[in-house]
């Protein structure tokens, strides 16, 4: 994998319009961050060709704050310091999928069917990373806790619900523990639209909001708040189904920071089929899918995580 890419192709033979334009739409979605995957939270991992499934990659530290000496006439030159460089080497599984088309819906639709069906596709492969990074969060224990004196996911109970206080805790706890801001100078706070709902009828988030940008939209974002940039992962939200006090279902927002994540998608394989063949001799279905490597790990250089996530319940 090259530059900030999330993935490496391994195409012959392949369409030569249907192709390009996945490749093209799947890194147009990568870029530009799904609700798991905002834009500088994942080190992309490099695909290791000829493995069987291996990815790489590298993360650099940051110098010991406080490092510098003093430097007059008689005070000896500074120690040398080495580079941090995090090596991680993860192993991803081989998926793939397909979506067909009939002759009969492409000729009864007004539209390019083999397009939209591309674009179809190309969200599928991107939302299989996001799926990928949601589940490494999904499996983190989580740091602060709705409610009062409650440490465990099974002490969250009915009305422990989320709230801007909780908030700038997992800010402060954040910025306490050194974990960097995306690019924008915000993090990320990625939570489903009920755990959003309790937090948008807290007293103090109504009168301290600050609105998105309208352009931050087409990202998700809906507004600011402590420090974090609000993202509704809608029903792909983290849930613990039943896993709280009497059955209750337990909501993990997660707090996001630059370099979260190590995440690859690799030796992705995109295959068309268009047009008579032995298994359909009339040709009445063609066919569009992807097969690839794909895998992830929590980046915790120096036994510390890059995100904050709080346990919560809600209700409708």
């Amino acid at each position: 994998m090259a530059g900030d890419t999330y993935f490496t192709t391994g195409t012959t033979n392949f369409d030569k319009t249907v192709v390009p334009l996945i490749e093209k739409q799947i890194l147009a979605n990568l870029r530009a961050g799904l609700p798991w995957t905002p834009a500088g939270s994942v080190i992309p991992g490099t695909f290791v060709k000829g493995s069987n499934g291996e990815f790489r990659a590298v993360a650099y530290g940051d110098l010991v704050e406080g490092g510098e000496v003093d430097l007059e006439d008689a005070d000896p030159d500074p120690d040398i310091e080495s580079m941090d460089i995090d090596y991680v080497t993860f192993t991803g599984e081989r998926v793939g999928r397909v979506l067909g088309l009939s002759d009969n819906s492409q000729e009864r639709s007004p539209h390019n069917l083999m397009a939209v069906a591309a674009d179809k596709v190309a969200r599928a492969a991107s939302v299989m990373v996001d799926n990928v990074v949601r589940a490494l969060y999904a499996a983190a224990t989580p740091d602060v806790f709705g409610g009062t004196s409650k440490d465990a996911i099974d002490e969250i109970a009915l009305g422990d619900n989320f709230t801007a206080k909780l908030l700038k805790d997992m800010v402060a706890l954040a910025r306490f523990s050194n974990i960097k801001p995306l690019k924008s100078g915000l993090y990320a706070f990625v939570a489903d639209s009920l755990v959003i709902r309790d937090l948008q009828e807290d007293d103090d988030y109504k009168e301290e909001i600050q609105h998105a940008n309208p352009q931050s939209l087409l990202t998700g974002q809906i507004g600011q708040y402590a420090g974090a940039a609000i993202i509704d992962a809608g029903s792909r939200g983290i849930v613990h189904s039943g896993a709280g006090t009497g059955s209750v279902d337990v909501h993990q927002p997660t707090l996001i920071g630059a370099d979260a994540v190590f995440a690859g998608l690799g030796d992705l394989q995109i295959k068309t089929a268009v047009g008579p063949d032995k298994a359909d001799p009339l040709g009445r279905r063609d066919t569009i899918g992807y097969k690839s490597f794909i895998g992830g790990v929590l980046n915790d250089a120096e036994n510390e995580y890059r995100f904050v996530s709080a346990a919560v319940a809600t209700s409708l």
